[in-house]
C-alpha cells in the first residue's frame, strides 16, 4: 500500500489542526472547560488524519459539526455569551439535528 492510499489532502489540514491545538494546549494553559474541548478537538482531527480511520467513522463530517457546536459550548461557559459562541452551538446543534436524521432515516440530510 502505498503512502499516498492513506493520506490526502484532508490528512494535512487534520494533522495541521491537532498541531496547533496541541500548541494551545500546552502554551495557553486554558480553562478546564476549553481544555476538555481542545483535547476532543485533538481526538476528532487525528481520528481524520488517517484516510481508513476516517470512512471508517459513519458521518464523519457531522461529527466535526458536533465538535464545533461542544467548542461552542466550552466558550459560552468559559467567557459567557457572545455572538461567536452562539454561533457554532447553533452549527453543532444542525449537525447534532442531521446526524439523529441520518440515523433514524438511513438516508443522508446532504443534498446532491
Amino acid at each position: 500500500m502505498a503512502l499516498h492510499d492513506s493520506f490526502d489532502y484532508w490528512s494535512l489540514i487534520a494533522t495541521f489542526v491537532v498541531l496547533v491545538l496541541v500548541l494551545i494546549l500546552v502554551l495557553a494553559q486554558p480553562p478546564l472547560s476549553r481544555t476538555l474541548a481542545l483535547l476532543l478537538g485533538v481526538a476528532v482531527f487525528a481520528a481524520g488524519m488517517s484516510i481508513n480511520i476516517r470512512e471508517g467513522i459513519p458521518s464523519y463530517n457531522r461529527l466535526l459539526g458536533v465538535y464545533i457546536g461542544i467548542f461552542g459550548l466550552a466558550e459560552m461557559t468559559s467567557e459567557g455569551w457572545n455572538l461567536v459562541s452562539a454561533a457554532l452551538v447553533v452549527i453543532g446543534s444542525i449537525s447534532v439535528l442531521e446526524l439523529a436524521y441520518e440515523r433514524v432515516t438511513g438516508r443522508s440530510a446532504d443534498i446532491v
